[in-house]
């Protein structure tokens, strides 16, 4: 069975995350190209990771990063979707600050070291989930 989204337009297009080098768009800016594209802007403290793709691609975009300086200090997700939040995990290091451009009535707990969140923060984001 074909998915629905590949009967859109522009469907032909999407291809998901390969861990290449990310593009350098201009200065100290980079794009790791993906069904959903995650970007690193480098600050004089480290990176800015902004949305992470999907969950499967997380990992990809961390490898296209690694040559952009600095540890990763914030990811910003900037909407409340899976292909912008989901690789938040594998891109995440100790420290590091993720912030939601977008309202939330939940808090989640997770572990700023594991790729994968606790059973009780999936029970939160299900929970989460089935009130909205």
């Amino acid at each position: 069975m074909t998915g629905i989204f590949r009967k859109r337009r522009g469907a032909e297009d999407l291809a998901v995350a390969t861990g290449e080098p990310a593009l350098a768009l201009c200065d100290d800016v980079w794009m790791s190209a993906g069904v959903s594209n995650s970007y690193a802007i480098g600050t004089g403290d480290g990176r800015v990771i902004v949305n992470s793709g999907m969950v499967f691609e997380g990992a990809l975009h961390r490898e296209a990063f690694a040559d952009v300086p600095g540890p990763t200090r914030a990811i910003v997700v900037t909407q409340g979707h899976a292909d912008h939040f989901g690789g938040v995990y594998a891109l995440r290091e100790a420290d590091t600050e993720v912030l939601t451009a977008y309202p939330s009535t939940c808090s989640h707990e997770c572990s700023p070291t594991t790729s994968k969140p606790s059973a009780s923060s999936r029970k939160a984001q299900r929970d989460c989930t089935n009130r909205r």
